[in-house]
């Protein structure tokens, strides 16, 4: 189970559970009542926020995960999850706002929350800026490595001329 943030918190009519929350010994967390985080930016057009949506979230990696190394930082702008408390998942990345990539084993299976959406991913990795597009390629490199952890194999790889990973291009196979 892959989770980004928020799961389970709400019904299907977005109401709050409460503190009934059966799925936190899922994800192996412990998590404070529901607080809602609200975007304060103006917009630009009508249609989107002047820089992007969310806050800035600097993620930190603690330990090796795949491709990316202990020490590596990437920098988001999304939402998060305020107050989330381990209980039994570990911790592979931290942020001023608390524990993300979690990962709690669970059964025969394993479950990774990010605690940290990508709203603006999407937009970016299309940007000219090369910040920009190094941290949607490491927002990739998250990705890469939980489904290969989770043994989800792409069965081909698609790049552009130079062997990179094509932006902006729907690939059908």
């Amino acid at each position: 189970l892959i989770t980004d943030l928020l799961a389970g918190r709400l019904d299907e009519h977005c109401v709050d559970y409460q503190d009934k929350l059966e799925i936190n010994e899922l994800l192996g967390v412990n998590r404070s009542p529901f607080v809602y985080q609200e975007e304060t930016k103006d917009e630009e057009d009508g249609k989107s926020y002047k820089g992007g949506f969310g806050y800035p979230i600097q993620v930190s990696i603690e330990e090796d995960f795949g491709d990316l190394k202990k020490g590596t930082a990437i920098n988001v702008l999304g939402f998060f999850e305020p107050n989330v408390t381990l209980n039994k998942a570990k911790a592979l990345g931290k942020s001023s706002s608390g524990p993300v990539l979690l990962q709690n084993s669970f059964g025969n299976g394993t479950v990774y929350t990010l605690n940290f959406d990508l709203p603006n991913y999407l937009l970016e990795r299309n940007s000219n800026d090369a910040n920009i597009l190094k941290n949607t390629e490491l927002q990739r490199a998250i990705f890469k490595s939980i489904l290969e952890k989770s043994k989800i194999m792409p069965f081909c790889k698609i790049t552009n001329a130079k062997g990179a990973y094509p932006s902006g291009v729907e690939a059908l196979v």
